[in-house]
């Protein structure tokens, strides 16, 4: 009778114990889940490679180049993520890879031992200090769990790393949640940069819906976070779409909030070009005299380039420039 398909063959009983034996050399607790070959083919064990102990670990990693480390071990990282973090440290002190690459599946599990592994491994080695915790929040925040990501900030002290990791954050928040991500950034402590933070945040948030970046932007109150905020995003939506961004900001009072958003449309050279008027009105709206006048003086000389007699008869016959200005403004078309 032929043997039934489904049954393994003594040779692939044979090599089977010998897979066996081989892990359990590998380290003191390994299991094996091989792809057993049978006279039907390859069949496939719903199971995987289970590491415990640093030999077996090490072994791993030496059997599967260009794995992430966390990946070849993560049975272990998973089981007895203590021993796998202390393991880690010792076995790459020259490798941040290693450790990096443990912590981050350690977060994926228990995002407490992460925080409380970065954070001594911070004390312990200060240098370390901001790679330790980006890696923690950095794979919190990949796996959507914001809130789990903002306990590590109160733990980490003020200065520029705390400002750099915050504005990580909130860039990676933002992509899915711009408005959440804006609050929470808000509520953080002024001792941050978050002028900084909020225009990586605003860039990301107006590259998906300007209108929403720049409507949000400008119901911040007045001061260093709007002027950052909006010249950040409607930025992005001048480069998108000048037109739209422009009839926007014009229905906004003049503010010194909004200089730099007004001289950045005015200097679009294509606006210049095709409605020099309305380039001038814009530029004229801004509050800060050296502003306004440096606005003035790059529309005027792209101007200038095209027209020079309609740019001069402009900076003789306005009734809006000082005589400081009008000198100014000469001078620069005298040497466009």
């Amino acid at each position: 009778m032929p043997t039934p398909r489904f049954l393994l063959t003594s040779r692939t009983v044979g090599l089977v114990a010998l897979l066996a034996v081989g892990a359990f050399l590998l380290g003191r607790h390994t299991t094996f889940a091989p792809t057993v070959p049978t006279e039907a083919g390859p069949v496939s064990v719903p199971a995987t490679l289970s590491i415990a102990g640093p030999v077996a670990s090490e072994n791993a990693m030496a059997m599967s180049p260009g794995v992430p480390p966390a990946r070849s071990i993560q049975g272990w990282v998973d089981q007895d993520p203590a021993a796998a973090w202390r393991w880690a440290l010792a076995h790459s002190a020259d490798d941040q890879e290693i450790w990096r690459d443990v912590l981050g599946r350690i977060a994926r599990g228990d995002s407490v031992r992460a925080l409380g592994c970065a954070a001594q491994l911070a004390h312990d080695q200060p240098n370390l200090a901001q790679i330790a915790y980006a890696t923690v929040i950095d794979t919190l925040a990949q796996m959507g769990s914001y809130a789990a990501a903002q306990r590590a900030f109160p733990q980490i002290p003020d200065g520029d790393m705390k400002s750099h990791l915050v504005a990580n954050f909130v860039l990676q928040w933002g992509r899915s949640d711009p408005l959440s991500a804006a609050a929470w950034l808000l509520s953080q402590p002024a001792v941050l940069d978050r002028p900084a933070a909020l225009v990586g945040l605003s860039r990301a948030w107006a590259e998906a819906d300007p209108q929403e970046a720049a409507d949000f932007a400008a119901l911040l109150p007045a001061g260093e976070l709007r002027r950052s905020a909006l010249t950040a995003a409607v930025t992005v939506w001048i480069e998108k779409n000048p037109g739209a961004a422009s009839a926007w900001i014009d229905q906004l009072d003049p503010h010194p909030d909004f200089d730099q958003v007004a001289a950045r449309i005015s200097r679009i050279p294509a606006l210049v070009e095709t409605r020099v008027d309305v380039a001038l009105s814009w530029a004229e709206t801004i509050v800060d005299e050296n502003e306004r006048t440096q606005a003035l003086a790059t529309v005027v000389t792209l101007w200038a380039d095209r027209d020079r007699t309609a740019a001069v008869r402009y900076v003789q016959d306005s009734p809006d420039l000082t005589s400081a200005q009008r000198a100014r403004l000469m001078e620069d078309i005298g040497s466009s």
